[in-house]
């Protein structure tokens, strides 16, 4: 009797093991599908909340709000590829509307040939372009930018408040229409650039929450 419920129990502690083998083996599998569809199969991908508002750039999971927010040569080469292949899939009627020529002359076409038996007088040479004085502060011609820029600025500072030790800082739009951050005195380009640590981890709160409205 001894004998057998020995047995018995190295039968059944061979199944429970081989069992708890097969889960464990399962949920590795499943851990595995759920990592792999989480990632994004897109290299490059550029979107837009509406017409007029500013492209959101994500190059292998980085996001950029501006072309120089790109310092990562491997990333501009492939923005820059990508953007002369889509030009040159953009039929040439098209291309005209999307991109006109930048004077009267180049829209007018090439003048037509001087006639043999008609002399013409010479073209008188185009007059110089206007130059706006030094002072003239360069502003970005759209201020659908500054109202994104804006808008993360109200999450950020409602943010800030919640943290007592936080100093003193906010959003503002540059010349070229990026982001600049104030923190202090110090101005910074990028959230990564940001030394005081509470000031980066609300900023970056602050944009998710923006992008969540998305």
């Amino acid at each position: 009797m001894a004998i057998l419920l020995f047995m018995l129990g190295v039968v059944l502690g061979v199944v429970s093991g081989a069992l708890f083998m097969m889960y464990r083996q399962q949920q590795r599998q499943a851990e595995e599908a759920a990592a792999s569809s989480s990632k994004s199969p897109d290299l490059l991908r550029i979107s837009q909340r509406a017409i007029g508002y500013p492209l959101l750039i994500e190059i292998e999971g980085a996001r950029y709000w501006s072309v120089s927010e790109i310092v990562e040569s491997d990333h501009r080469a492939l923005l820059f590829a990508a953007a002369r292949t889509l030009l040159a899939q953009i039929p040439r009627e098209h291309l005209e509307a999307v991109m006109p020529p930048s004077t009267e002359a180049e829209a007018a076409g090439p003048p037509p040939p001087p006639s043999a038996h008609v002399a013409r007088p010479p073209t008188p040479a185009p007059a110089p372009p206007s130059i706006p004085p030094a002072s003239t502060p360069v502003r970005p011609s759209s201020s659908l930018s500054t109202v994104m820029i804006k808008e993360i600025d109200e999450l950020f500072q409602a943010i800030l408040q919640t943290m007592p030790d936080a100093p003193e800082a906010g959003l503002m739009a540059a010349a070229d229409g990026s982001m600049l951050i104030k923190v202090g005195s110090q101005y910074y380009r990028s959230v990564d650039e940001i030394a005081h640590p509470q000031v980066r981890q609300a900023l970056r709160q602050a944009i998710k929450q923006w992008e969540a409205r998305l």
